[in-house]
């Protein structure tokens, strides 16, 4: 993993916003890969050891090493450091980094050739024409084709399950010109004032596991 690579991603929070995530990664069932932290106080006390539990009534943080136990005022923390904070870098970026083998990245043609299924697809079935803004910007990118590998397929499969039914298809007939461009910023979906489909969609970071069903979703909303 080359670590460099992360530092886009990473959170950058207050200490009880780290501790929470840490303390619901700790208390998954049979979490093999428990996260460790090393708490420097305002005191000058040095703390190792496992979080388990915030009292947010009172702000005590409950931390465990071996047989002992520790209760520290979250206002005295000064700094956290995790141990080996490549094996938590879903915890740490909120799941948005993640690395693509070589075997999965599509080559540029083989996202041409999906594309044209899908421009021929909207064409022929609801007269829509399809642009897309976004194909010759990421040629560089191992992650960003991969990603638009798998929007295509969810847009393909979302697009189908909106016109199989007749309110759906429609509605799509009366699109003429769907847009796909990037963004920072999280998947939108919106209908123009011509009464065309805008899609914006983050090719860099991960996508959730629920992503086809907020795409089609949206469109759906949209239309």
């Amino acid at each position: 993993m080359n670590i460099q690579n992360i530092f886009p991603s990473l959170l950058v929070e207050t200490p009880k916003v780290i501790l929470d995530k840490i303390i619901a990664h700790n208390a998954i069932d049979n979490q093999q890969n428990k996260a460790t932290v090393f708490l420097n106080l305002s005191s000058g006390v040095y703390i190792e050891g496992t979080p388990i539990k915030i009292n947010t009534e009172n702000n005590i943080l409950v931390i465990i090493s071996g047989e002992e136990i520790s209760y520290v005022q979250m206002a005295q923390i000064d700094c956290i450091r995790i141990n080996n904070f490549t094996r938590f870098v879903d915890l740490l970026t909120d799941d948005t980094y993640f690395e693509v083998k070589d075997e999965l990245v599509p080559t540029p043609l083989e996202l041409k050739r999906k594309q044209r299924e899908i421009e021929e697809f909207l064409e022929t079935t609801f007269g829509v024409k399809l642009i897309n803004t976004v194909l010759e910007e990421i040629k560089e990118s191992k992650i960003e084709k991969y990603q638009m590998q798998e929007f295509f397929s969810s847009l393909l499969q979302s697009i189908k399950n909106i016109g199989g039914y007749k309110d759906g298809k429609e509605a799509l007939e009366k699109v003429s010109v769907l847009t796909i461009a990037s963004t920072n910023n999280k998947l939108n979906v919106k209908k123009n004032t011509q009464g065309n489909l805008e899609l914006e969609v983050n090719f860099k970071e991960k996508f959730e596991a629920n992503f086809r069903e907020q795409l089609e979703n949206k469109i759906e909303d949209s239309l």
